[in-house]
């Protein structure tokens, strides 16, 4: 059974769990936002680097599609909208806490030492002077041309660029 698939705990307070556990752990700044267009939620905060800079760390949550709700899992429909939003509803709610024990999983791995946040929260830092894009958005994008296409000689693998340098990761040479 996946873990809370049957959770009853809603999702503001899911969402207000993981912003105490934050401040319990030194995390500062939180915000929550919701795109139902865009298909994702997301947590933002910044918490202190192992050198004690404060890193913004962008956290999203895909969301499944509502429509992916209209049938059961045997691929029968869904008795009403009400039954079929009822099963968004409750898989949303488990995504969130999912969010909550790898968030508070990485905070007490770094309290005791095992970890750092850089190597927790590595693809989800937001870059300082890249509009808001975390490392993951700019080198997600080189490490699937390096894997499908190489590097081309003489290349840097896997960098990111400083602001302004023109390379941004998400070029296509």
């Amino acid at each position: 059974m996946p873990y809370a698939e049957n959770s009853k705990v809603g999702v503001d307070r899911t969402v207000e769990q993981i912003r105490k556990v934050l401040s319990q752990y030194g995390g500062t700044g939180f915000g929550y936002m919701s795109d139902s267009q865009q298909g994702v939620e997301q947590i933002m905060f910044r918490v202190p680097s192992s050198e004690g800079v404060a890193l913004e760390i962008k956290y999203q949550l895909p969301l499944p599609s509502p429509s992916d709700f209209a049938l059961t899992a045997s691929g029968r429909r869904r008795k009403s909208e009400s039954a079929a939003q009822e099963a968004f509803d409750q898989a949303v709610r488990s995504l969130w806490r999912l969010a909550y024990i790898s968030i508070k999983s990485k905070l007490e791995m770094t309290r005791r030492g095992l970890t750092v946040i850089e190597r927790e929260f590595f693809h989800d830092i937001v870059v300082p002077g890249s509009g808001g894009r975390t490392v993951g958005d700019i080198v997600k994008p080189q490490l699937e041309r390096a894997y499908t296409r190489g590097l081309p000689s003489g290349e840097a693998p896997l960098m990111l660029s400083s602001p302004g340098s023109g390379r941004d990761g998400t070029d296509q040479r």
